[in-house]
């Protein structure tokens, strides 16, 4: 609901509060509600969806606190991670797939990953 104009007002006023996220347009995904212009990507990140997603979250903090050094950041907040989930627009998930995978977004997003892929794995 919360990247859906006709869902959103479902999403309570502390999240969307808590989140900083706008009334989102049209549909779209989670990154261009949170980012309209855009970010540079930093880590294509692989992953299990069986693995609790705190988890995953937490090890990549985890890795980012380490990476941002490395980057030449001052804070890990600001590394940047591709994660399909957010990434891609879950309301037109067949537009976003594309018709082979050479087109897709996996690829086009780990061409971009300018620092590589992290893997979470348990």
């Amino acid at each position: 609901p919360l990247t859906d104009p006709d869902r959103f007002e479902e999403v309570s006023e502390r999240m969307r509060l808590s989140l900083m996220i706008r009334h989102p347009l049209r549909r779209c995904s989670y990154a261009e509600l949170a980012n309209p212009q855009g970010l540079p990507v930093h880590y294509f990140v692989s992953h299990f969806w069986g693995h609790p997603f705190k988890r995953t979250l937490a090890s990549l903090r985890s890795f980012a606190v380490q990476a941002r050094a490395d980057m030449g950041l001052m804070d890990a907040s600001r590394v940047t991670f591709w994660i399909c989930l957010f990434a891609l627009n879950q309301h037109h998930k067949e537009d976003e797939v594309g018709q082979s995978p050479e087109d897709g977004p996996f690829n086009r997003a780990l061409e971009q990953a300018r620092c590589g892929v992290v893997m979470v794995v348990d």
